[in-house]
């Protein structure tokens, strides 16, 4: 039984389609993440789930349970999921122990007291129950935003855009302490962004968005390395495509030679496609064949990133250990590091 299932989802306002026919599912205690640009539906999505926008087509399912389909939705309280939203939403006129307790029903004093202290402990905060929100940091904001949504134990909780009022050095650091927070509460979980780094730091699975779609659900790995259409291949990190013609059914022959490409199979011999690069994939070799010029160069510290031009006009990008040290224009001998690589229709101008 998945802990979160989504089938065929479609969201649509004034008779906008929104939302288009998304599925995913999320075991017990595992993470998900919706990642995407702005405007492709992420937010749309996660307010589906937690009941605050009722989907037109499709089913929702927590914990095996049903709690919308077409036209009907059970309330976001009767769902047993827990929400964080992006400015934590924090309560600032009640310290931090009204606010975790402020969600729980049913519950004596004493087991209310209990329940605090014990998610004040998980999220490394046991001295601050007395203290109010402004008084916190923004990384600490986060905790008690995080412990409030965990105090009446929901079945699912949902992060939008948990990170993104935090400079870069501290919403790494959150990140990863979330993160433990997260596999100690054994909580499904699924999260918005649109930042890749959190996104492969903290999902098991990721979910890649584009006008309200639902491209790909993977691993990190997998979307890294076998993107399922041109979209994710060139959303996902960084990287140049360069043309090819079909050799054979694994062989496609490029401004790289002719090289090993394994969904070359699903076109017909002689078919233009095109091939993603990654800056890993490429490292220098002066006894190699073929030779690559350098247009541009940035220094990153233990690495170069390189612009190189190959003799066919492409142009492709390389990381480097930054020990080697070229200039630009120098002719220099590459080679091919990888076989993970992966076909694409050539896409045509209008």
């Amino acid at each position: 039984m998945k802990q979160l299932e989504l089938k065929n989802i479609a969201v649509s306002f004034s008779g906008k389609t929104i939302i288009k026919d998304i599925s995913l599912s999320l075991d017990r205690g595992q993470i998900g993440c919706l990642l995407g640009p702005s405007g492709c539906g992420k937010t749309t999505l996660l307010r589906t789930i937690a009941g605050f926008e009722l989907p037109t087509t499709g089913q929702i399912y927590i914990g095996g349970k049903e709690v919308s389909h077409e036209g009907w939705a059970k309330a976001p309280e009767q769902r047993r999921v827990g929400m964080v939203f992006q400015d934590f939403a924090l309560f600032p006129h009640l310290n931090v122990n009204d606010n975790i307790a402020f969600g729980l029903k049913g519950m004596s004093r004493d087991e209310k007291n209990g329940r605090v202290n014990s998610l004040l402990q998980m999220v490394g905060l046991p001295d601050s129950g007395n203290v109010f929100p402004h008084q916190l940091s923004g990384g600490q904001q986060q905790r008690v935003a995080l412990a409030r949504a965990l105090a009446p134990k929901p079945e699912v909780l949902l992060l939008d855009e948990p990170f993104s009022s935090m400079d870069s050095e501290l919403r790494q650091q959150v990140a990863f302490d979330v993160l433990e927070i997260l596999r100690h509460a054994d909580i499904t979980t699924i999260f918005v962004t649109h930042d890749q780094s959190e996104a492969f730091t903290l999902a098991d699975e990721i979910g890649v968005m584009h006008s309200g779609q639902l491209q790909q659900w993977d691993s990190a790995y997998e979307l890294y390395y076998k993107p399922s259409n041109h979209f994710v291949a060139d959303f996902i990190g960084s990287g140049e495509f360069i043309s090819g013609i079909v050799v054979d059914k694994d062989r496609v022959a490029t401004g790289l030679g002719v090289i090993h490409c394994t969904s070359a199979e699903s076109f017909k011999i002689n078919d233009n496609v095109e091939i993603l690069i990654r800056p890993n994939d490429i490292t220098f070799d002066q006894s190699a064949e073929i030779r690559a010029r350098v247009l541009t160069k940035k220094f990153r510290g233990e690495t170069f990133n390189y612009d190189l031009q190959l003799p066919d006009g492409s142009i492709i990008l390389c990381t480097s250990p930054s020990r080697s040290n070229y200039a630009i224009n120098d002719e220099l001998g590459i080679k091919l590091e990888t076989k993970n690589l992966v076909a694409f229709a050539r896409k045509t101008s209008i």
